[in-house]
């Protein structure tokens, strides 16, 4: 899937996000394990963040850095505050 504006993570990352998601699917967390399917698929915009995630220093795996979950509580947060996560997550994010 092609968003304008995305680049796709390295495979590392890609895991990433694909195990995140099953298990936030696997622990009743549908939403999170939503955005960790997308991010795993379409990847993230290009700029500073995809940046940084393409270059993480450590772990990016829940046993360590933990880089999927990372990603969803700064959205969170964003989300909490005048910003939108549409801005910064391929549309639309809820599946019908």
């Amino acid at each position: 899937m092609a968003e304008t504006g995305f680049a796709p993570l390295p495979a590392p990352l890609v895991d990433a996000f694909q195990r995140q998601s099953e298990a936030c699917e696997a622990l009743g967390s549908p939403f999170t394990a939503q955005l960790c399917r997308r991010i795993a698929s379409v990847g993230l915009p290009q700029g500073a963040v995809h940046q940084r995630l393409t270059h993480w220093p450590g772990d990016v795996t829940s046993k360590g850095d933990s880089v999927p979950l990372r990603v969803a509580g700064a959205l969170h947060r964003l989300a909490l505050g005048r910003h939108g996560p549409c801005r910064f997550l391929p549309a639309p994010l809820h599946e019908p």
